[in-house]
């Protein structure tokens, strides 16, 4: 039979209880994808002391929200890898966004996320969102000179801009 004293379980489990009470809490996340790009919106408002890391393989969100003091952080490994130079984002007073492109174009991701386990809080955006068929649709009825527009979203630019987001410094938006 096993016997651990107090003391003795206390210093099995510290590891995990070190881990677990310095977590913040789980951002909420929406995403969508198109062919050769994602867009995935972080839904933490009034973040301040943000850090964010983008590597191929994944991204990594921390900051803290200013009017609630409450600590958020999100990890989020691709289920392939993403060209971060080539990749944006935008914050504002309520979410952070990222339109991350894809490293190879071609069909859709069968999931954002490297590990196929349902997260509860990750989410299709469906404002979004367009079928692989919807978007060779639309692809037939470009316009001239548009080039690289796919997917621009005018309104919800000057919903954020309006917000009084802009690009973040050093990271490319």
């Amino acid at each position: 039979a096993l016997s651990l004293t107090h003391a003795g379980w206390l210093a099995a489990t510290s590891h995990l209880l070190d881990t677990t009470f310095n977590m913040g809490r789980q951002a909420p996340v929406v995403w969508a994808q198109r062919e050769d790009k994602l867009y995935i919106t972080v839904q933490v408002a009034n973040v301040v002391d943000k850090q964010i890391e983008l590597t191929p393989e994944k991204l990594t969100f921390k900051g803290t929200d200013n009017v609630s003091k409450e600590e958020y952080e999100v990890t989020l490994e691709f289920y392939k890898p993403v060209d971060v130079e080539e990749s944006k984002q935008m914050a504002n007073q309520r979410v952070l966004f990222f339109n991350l492109q894809k490293q190879e174009s071609g069909p859709y991701w069968p999931r954002l996320l490297k590990d196929s386990a349902k997260q509860r809080w990750l989410k299709t955006d469906f404002d979004k969102w367009k079928d692989e068929d919807e978007e060779d649709e639309e692809a037939d009825k470009s316009v001239p000179g548009m080039d690289g527009m796919e997917g621009f979203d005018m309104e919800a630019m000057q919903r954020m801009m309006a917000g009084g987001g802009g690009g973040m410094p050093g990271m490319g938006g």
